[in-house]
């Protein structure tokens, strides 16, 4: 059986658009910079970049590239919580088609269970790593930071000074400029979590990043065999479904994506963002 061609289409630009943001976001890797990705990512962020300001230099002045900047500078270097918000929805949204197109067909009382409760867990730990305090050093706490971590004369050295906190440097601290104040054990400003992550919530932030993982690995691990079930189902009575060579089966499976839509989506859901949410933990590992 042939592959509907519109739902070829959809498919094609879904992958499209994922191997699209795997370039964005991974292709500065060191191991990648001289492959096609690092190459992609390099196209994506300077020449497209370049290209961009020279036609909008012609056309607006310039206009449209202040606009996109101050977008941007908001977006990355503010604290907001969009990212948050998206982050909530996506994973409301896809728990909402799942209930409507999955629920009645969990197969075991145990699923029943343990899906309200990993559908929890994202939830939980976005929270616990948003608003935990990831390690502020204030005048008041000035004196603990410092004997936190010793100083290895080599990355971390004694004696230097922040100039907008105005104390010495703990070892190991950075200055946020977003959070506005020195972090102890600072690894970055995480625009997903709104906050920075530090000594304090480092432990809930790899919760946040493995519970999203592991929604993501259950959500498609159960929908794809359903999609299988709803496959053998869709077969002429007497069909050895054994038989059918790998194409063929193909074929079917991505058929059968669309015979339930929200099964579908939230299957191609699972497993597109699933990948970019595996490969961004392996990043922070």
């Amino acid at each position: 059986m042939d592959l509907d061609p519109a739902f070829r289409d959809v498919l094609l630009a879904i992958l499209s658009l994922s191997f699209i943001v795997f370039v964005a976001l991974f292709g500065h890797v060191p191991a990648l910079r001289k492959t096609p990705i690092g190459w992609g990512h390099h196209f994506i962020w300077k020449t497209l970049p370049r290209w961009f300001i020279a036609i909008d230099v012609k056309i607006t002045g310039g206009l449209m590239v202040r606009t996109v900047k101050g977008l941007f500078n908001y977006v990355m270097y503010e604290k907001h919580p969009l990212i948050q918000l998206f982050y909530v929805g996506l994973v409301s949204g896809g728990l909402y088609l799942f209930y409507l197109g999955a629920w009645d067909r969990l197969w075991s009382t145990f699923h029943k269970i343990m899906v309200p409760i990993i559908s929890s867990l994202p939830y939980i730990t976005l929270y616990l790593a948003s608003y935990t305090d990831p390690g502020y050093i204030l005048p008041e706490n000035h004196r603990g930071a410092m004997k936190l971590y010793p100083f290895d004369y080599i990355n971390f050295k004694p004696g230097y000074h922040c100039s907008t906190c105005r104390f010495e440097k703990p070892a190991r601290s950075k200055h946020c400029p977003i959070c506005k104040h020195c972090i102890a054990k600072q690894d970055h400003h995480c625009v997903w979590i709104n906050n920075c992550v530090g000594h304090k919530n480092v432990k809930y932030f790899f919760a946040f990043l493995m519970s999203t993982n592991i929604i993501l690995i259950y959500g498609f691990y159960l929908t794809s065999i359903m999609i299988h079930e709803l496959l053998v189902e869709s077969l002429p009575a007497g069909t050895d479904i054994s038989k059918l060579s790998w194409g063929a089966y193909f074929n079917q499976y991505m058929l059968c994506l669309v015979l339930d839509v929200c099964l579908g989506v939230v299957c191609l859901l699972c497993l597109m963002t699933g990948l970019m949410s595996i490969g961004f933990t392996g990043y922070h590992l």
